[in-house]
């Protein structure tokens, strides 16, 4: 997931949960954004993001994130590896 793709799908939710959502480029240093999301805030970087980075900021700004948001288990590739 890239930047953008998160900065829609928070949006969105924002909007389906009647919170403020605002982004600040100014903000963030070099091409970091920040994000606010109601009363919390934190930075995103540009590029791609792990998933791993986007359970972070949406935990950090109090979205819930499920367990199988799209994620994949380490150990189910292995797994399937061999």
């Amino acid at each position: 997931m890239n930047r953008e793709d998160l900065i829609r799908e928070l949006r969105k939710t924002a909007r389906k949960a009647d919170v403020k959502f605002q982004v600040i480029s100014g903000r963030g240093k070099g091409s970091h954004y920040r994000v606010e999301f109601g009363e919390k805030w934190t930075t995103v970087q540009s590029g791609e993001l792990s998933p791993s980075i986007v359970r972070r900021i949406k935990k950090q700004l109090g979205v819930e994130c499920p367990p199988s948001a799209g994620l994949t288990d380490i150990a189910t590739l292995e797994r399937s590896n061999t």
